[in-house]
């Protein structure tokens, strides 16, 4: 697969790649804070924000998990084009419903698209970087995350409370649709690595292979045992301020973004486990002395952001890792189970964390620090995980046989 020069038209076909991630992303984060404003005219209790949300995400996993075998038949392209106008078409579309139920439906099948879009997408970008940028690159596309807390909610947010939340999925979905345009007159086709892919593709239970799927797997459930309970946590354990809460995530996301791009660039000067090592040493010293010690023994102001940073820098450092597995005529397919994993990953360990947990009266969390040891179990196999990877990457012939 040949890549492109990252200048000019490359260039612009990543800033594009990184805002439908952007976008595709913060649809889905959108629904939960809009969940008062969707309550009285849709007659919608508001705890079913929560049932919408989850939903689209296993519609999105198990999309992932059916479409993986085939994503590989189709040039890049054409795919991303008919995915995506589906995704932001149908996103858009949430705009007329008149009834929860109908939301519920449509945001679903919203997901059904969006999972097999966001593999081939990420699958797209690994084909047209060249091998020496990747790091560096995946890093930045994966930045529509902490962008997608940052931006997209608060301009939801924004467009429910001054117009109507009815706004808020059309200028999402119609943002998303004119950017597919764009993809459509601007990216190149990315058919070549159909000369070597013949029918549906299997999944290849082989090292390599699942190590990748362990690891994202892992680092997505410990990652979730503790995101949705951070501002329960602040607020009602920590005693802070609710108006203080919205700045610690924004200075989480600055940090989330600098980091992706710091690991990127160790990576791509040869420093693979410099950055692997160092993200998880210090996300575990981040867990540890904040959410596993009791009371803090750095500012919140500072160890929150260092969480989020750390925490990103490991996921970008293993994307791009994992992303050295499969052949180009099986990267489609390889992404799609990976996201179906950490989909699948994410939501059970949502529900268990949820589970865990109880309150006092007052509403502080009982269990949380167990549960932030737990999560630091799951970095720590991750990151036995992504070292097992990196040192059979070196291996040249057990790389090769993986393509073969």
């Amino acid at each position: 697969m040949s890549a492109i020069p990252l200048t000019g038209k490359g260039r612009l076909t990543l800033n594009l790649a990184m805002l439908i991630n952007m976008l595709s992303i913060g649809s889905t984060m959108m629904v939960m804070p809009l969940a008062a404003d969707l309550a009285s005219p849709l007659n919608m209790p508001p705890q079913y924000a929560g049932y919408i949300a989850g939903l689209a995400g296993l519609a999105a996993a198990l999309a992932s998990w059916l479409a993986a075998p085939w994503l590989d038949l189709f040039a890049r392209r054409p795919l991303l084009v008919a995915l995506a106008a589906l995704r932001f078409a149908v996103l858009a579309s949430c705009a007329a419903v008149q009834t929860s139920t109908q939301l519920m439906c449509l945001f679903a099948l919203s997901g059904v698209f969006a999972g097999p879009m966001g593999a081939t997408l990420m699958a797209a970008i690994v084909d047209i970087t060249p091998a020496a940028q990747r790091g560096r690159q995946l890093a930045y596309v994966a930045m529509g995350f902490s962008l997608a807390g940052i931006a997209v909610v608060p301009l939801a947010l924004g467009l429910s409370q001054w117009l109507s939340w009815r706004w808020a999925f059309l200028a999402i979905g119609g943002a998303g649709l004119l950017l597919t345009l764009l993809v459509a007159m601007l990216l190149p086709l990315l058919g070549e690595h159909r000369a070597t892919r013949r029918g549906r593709m299997r999944f290849r239970a082989e090292p390599l292979w699942l190590w990748a799927m362990l690891v994202v797997g892992v680092q997505a459930g410990a990652h979730s045992l503790l995101i949705p309970h951070f501002a329960s946590y602040f607020r009602f354990n920590l005693g802070v301020a609710r108006e203080m809460i919205p700045l610690l995530f924004l200075l989480g996301g600055l940090a989330s973004m600098a980091a992706m791009q710091l690991s990127g660039r160790l990576i791509d000067r040869g420093h693979t486990l410099v950055a692997v090592v160092g993200s998880n040493l210090l996300l575990m010293f981040a867990t540890l002395i904040g959410f596993v010690w009791g009371a803090m023994l750095l500012p919140l102001m500072l160890v929150f952001p260092l969480f989020m940073a750390a925490s990103s820098a490991r996921f970008s450092a293993a994307q791009t890792i994992t992303a050295g597995i499969p052949a180009p005529e099986q990267r489609a397919g390889f992404m799609g189970w990976q996201n179906t994993l950490a989909g699948l990953a994410s939501g059970a360990a949502s529900l268990a964390g949820g589970y865990w947990l109880s309150s006092t009266p007052d509403g502080a969390l009982v269990g949380y620090s167990s549960l932030a040891l737990l999560s630091l179990l799951g970095v720590a196999i991750a990151l036995f995980g992504t070292v097992m990877i990196v040192l059979g990457l070196r291996q040249p012939a057990a790389a090769e046989g993986l393509r073969s």
